[in-house]
């Protein structure tokens, strides 16, 4: 025979499996949700000129011609994964590869002038001829706001530069966005924007910051978008923030980016390539 204590025992677990299926149901819904806001294109891949000259499209190309120099590759597949809490914002997690699986989607192969792919769990891109760069994205739906970050550093020893590019909209033979980019030898960080006339505007010049590790030491990078202001981390400290209007709008793309200089080849990995919308 059942006490009182007994039925609401049985009245307990019963409602909370209950509930453990309603919440399973609306979880589903928000990483559907989540996936259709990142839903792409096909894969697209356009050439480029490097920011430290005056950008240009110089056409589209097939991953078969792709040349190394100033070009960029955008990629087809992602990761959606359960809304999490990070830091100050309430933080929903879009996107998301660490590189472990060398099927989640980024371009992979070689070009003439440069290589890329997955090595150890890592996304590498090897340029090989000097004054050279490649840009790669994985082709992503941008909300309006925004946090971006990735971990990378040189592989190798001569001389190169790397960073995130960002709010990045295609237009006809043109484009437009931003982009972060850090020298480790000197510990130096330029950002600046291009516009879709193709000219570029510095927003911050080289600037020095003692956060950035020199040589082959990994850099945290990480830009948050929030309305018509950049926040720009760098190893978790907030090395500049600028405002600014333009690209402010959703639907855009991001990326990873690798610069050679006078010393080559350059080798640039990165780890942990993520997004999140900040409510």
């Amino acid at each position: 025979m059942y006490s009182s204590k007994d039925e609401n025992l049985k009245f307990r677990l019963f409602f909370a499996i209950t509930h453990a299926v309603v919440a399973g149901l609306f979880l589903s819904v928000v990483v559907t949700a989540q996936a259709t806001q990142l839903e792409r294109s096909g894969p697209t891949i356009r050439i480029i000129k490097p920011a430290s000259q005056a950008m240009e499209i110089k056409g589209s190309q097939s991953a078969a011609n792709l040349e190394c120099t100033d070009s960029v590759i955008t990629t087809t597949d992602s990761t959606i994964y359960m809304p999490i809490i990070l830091n100050n914002y309430k933080l929903s997690l879009l996107y998301f590869d660490d590189f472990s699986d060398p099927n989640s989607g980024w371009y992979s192969g070689d070009a003439s002038g440069c290589t890329v792919g997955y090595v150890n769990e890592q996304y590498q891109i090897i340029v090989w001829d000097p004054d050279d760069d490649l840009v790669i994205t994985p082709d992503l739906n941008l909300p309006n706001d925004y946090r971006i970050e990735v971990d990378a550093y040189q592989a190798s020893t001569n001389e190169g530069s790397y960073g995130l590019m960002f709010g990045i909209q295609w237009g006809v033979d043109t484009y437009e966005g931003y982009q972060i980019v850090v020298y480790p030898t000197t510990q130096d960080y330029l950002l600046e924007k291009r516009n879709m006339d193709g000219s570029w505007t510095p927003l911050i010049a080289w600037t020095n910051s003692p956060s950035i590790n020199q040589g082959i030491e990994t850099n945290h990078l990480r830009v948050d978008r929030v309305g018509n202001d950049i926040y720009v981390y760098i190893n978790g400290t907030l090395v500049t923030m600028f405002t600014d209007s333009s690209f402010t709008s959703a639907g855009r793309d991001a990326g990873i980016r690798a610069y050679s200089y006078k010393d080559y080849p350059v080798y640039v990995r990165f780890d942990n390539f993520s997004v999140y919308r900040i409510p």
